[in-house]
């Protein structure tokens, strides 16, 4: 039984860290496309890890309320987590 709740807990995390990597990657593309960039790239890196490890414990619940629940395409939810402002 441990095993099962061990095994759960990993899937959580791993989808976790694999989502929060897509979000930080597609905003270190959005800041290499912008011309020209409104922030420094420090800046940017630092916001967008830290919207990468929000999406690394809360995509559960993020992922009901926008996508189930909300009727958000799955793909716009994965992607809208940072925005560069």
């Amino acid at each position: 039984m441990l095993r099962v709740i061990f095994g759960l807990v990993r899937l959580y995390f791993g989808l976790g860290i694999l989502f929060g990597l897509v979000l930080l990657v597609w905003a270190i593309y959005q800041w290499f496309v912008t011309v020209p960039p409104t922030i420094s790239f420090v800046d940017m890196l630092g916001r967008a890890l830290l919207a990468a490890v929000f999406r690394m414990f809360l995509w559960g619940p993020e992922l009901w309320q926008f996508v189930v629940m909300g009727s958000q395409p799955f793909l716009d939810w994965l992607l809208s987590g940072y925005r560069m402002e």
